[in-house]
Parts: C-alpha cells; sequence; structure tokens
C-alpha cells in the first residue's frame, strides 16, 4: 500500500545497444548532433533562466506546476496538489521543501543526498557545456525506446551522482531519462520519457509531453502548457523561507 508520505516522497523526488554501430560515433557527437537538433550552442547558450507552467495528471487529478530555473543557480517547483501547495528548491547550497502532504508547513532542508540526485535540474540544458561543469560521459549501447533506437548515456556530475540518459539515434532528441535513488530506505527506480517535441519562439526545441513513472507505483503525466525564455527572476526566490 502507497501512504501519502511515500507518495509525496516520490513526487519531490521526481520534481526534481549495439557495440559494433555505437562504436561509429563518439560520445562527443552525439552530444553536438543533440544540441544542434533542439536549437544549437548560440541560441541554448543565450537561455539563463525559464519560467515553465504544466498541468500534471497525478492518480486521477488534476493540479499545475509552475517550474523556474536561473541556469546553475536554482530551480523552484510550486504544485497544487489535492488541495495542498508543495514547493521544491534545489540551490547552489543544497535545497529545501514545504510538503504539507508530508505533514509539514514550514520550510525543510532536503536531505543532501537528496539535493545531490536532484543538482542536475540546475541546468536548463542538460549537456550543454558539460566538459566546464566537470561532467563525465559514457556512452553504453543502444535500447529501443517506443520503436526507435536511442544511445544509451550514463552522465555522471560532479558531485558523483548519475542518471542514465536516451538520446533518439535518428533525431538526436532527449527521449528518457533513468535514475535510480533510495527513498525512504527504499530503492526507486524513477523513469522520465519525454515526447511531442516543438520549437519556442526563442528557437529552443523543447518537449510538451513528459510521462513520469516512480518505480512502477505511481505514474504523472505533464503537459506544458506555457513556458517563458529568459524573463526576470529574483535570485532570492529560490532562498529558504
Amino acid at each position: 500500500m502507497i501512504t501519502m508520505k511515500y507518495f509525496s516522497s516520490l513526487l519531490c523526488f521526481i520534481i526534481f545497444a549495439s557495440f559494433s554501430s555505437v562504436n561509429a560515433q563518439t560520445v562527443e557527437e552525439i552530444v553536438n548532433k543533440h544540441l544542434a537538433a533542439i536549437g544549437g550552442k548560440q541560441v541554448l547558450s543565450s537561455i539563463q533562466s525559464v519560467k515553465m507552467e504544466n498541468q500534471m495528471e497525478v492518480m486521477g487529478n488534476d493540479a499545475t506546476t509552475v517550474i523556474t530555473i536561473v541556469n546553475g543557480k536554482g530551480y523552484k517547483t510550486e504544485s497544487e496538489i489535492m488541495g495542498a501547495k508543495m514547493v521544491q528548491v534545489i540551490n547552489e547550497k543544497g535545497g529545501w521543501m514545504i510538503n504539507p502532504m508530508a505533514g509539514g508547513s514550514e520550510a525543510q532542508d532536503i536531505p543532501a543526498e537528496v539535493a545531490k540526485q536532484a543538482s542536475n535540474n540546475l541546468f536548463i540544458v542538460p549537456l550543454l557545456d558539460h566538459v566546464a561543469r566537470g561532467i563525465n560521459l559514457s556512452l553504453e549501447g543502444k535500447e529501443n525506446i517506443d520503436g526507435s533506437e536511442a544511445f544509451k548515456m550514463k552522465v555522471t556530475n560532479k558531485e558523483g551522482s548519475d542518471v542514465t540518459m536516451y538520446i533518439d539515434a535518428t533525431k538526436f532528441y532527449l527521449v528518457r531519462l533513468v535514475q535510480t535513488a533510495d527513498m525512504m530506505g527504499q530503492t526507486v527506480t524513477n523513469t522520465v520519457t519525454y515526447s511531442d517535441f516543438r520549437k519556442t519562439e526563442s528557437g529552443w526545441v523543447v518537449p510538451y509531453v513528459t510521462d513520469m513513472d516512480m518505480g512502477g507505483m505511481i505514474q504523472l503525466k505533464n503537459k506544458l502548457s506555457k513556458i517563458e525564455v529568459n524573463p526576470s527572476i529574483d535570485p532570492s526566490v529560490f532562498d529558504k523561507k
């Protein structure tokens, strides 16, 4: 049985293979093609902040989630779920959250390990300038993702936290992300699948549909309804209140 506390912990965490053919393309070539496919380095490098509004379906309920990011500085989600407002923030110091569904109305620090696992969210384009950011990439073959071949890539950040990214072998979009983490004493594999890619007015290509599977127990669907690129954002919104 999924308890409300366990559900909310999973939710906060998220709101945060042919060898011969793989050898034909290096990791750097795949990353460069991926960046070109979603807008090109010049366009992507110009994006320093973003604000996105999503409509979310979770356990038969509809919710609205607003995501605010200042590149490399802060990541904030604000969600209205089942009558409760949840807030989660990752910043350069760690992170904090307000989670009424777990019985807390005051801001609480996010465990250091969870904040480390979510630190990739600080960057709007995960693979842009990866060398300068100390990210290690390892190509691990190809897999079939929803009927199409995708390169499987292990991505490890400088804090030692890793995720597995799947980049479509034809269109070079990031189509899936998988991360395993310890949640309340249990090992949970969270899978995020991206689809319905569209080009924004800025030239940046983003997925408008995101499906999340939390350990096979909870499934969420996010639909992007509004996006602002380079809005003015006060960095204090990421400070613990």
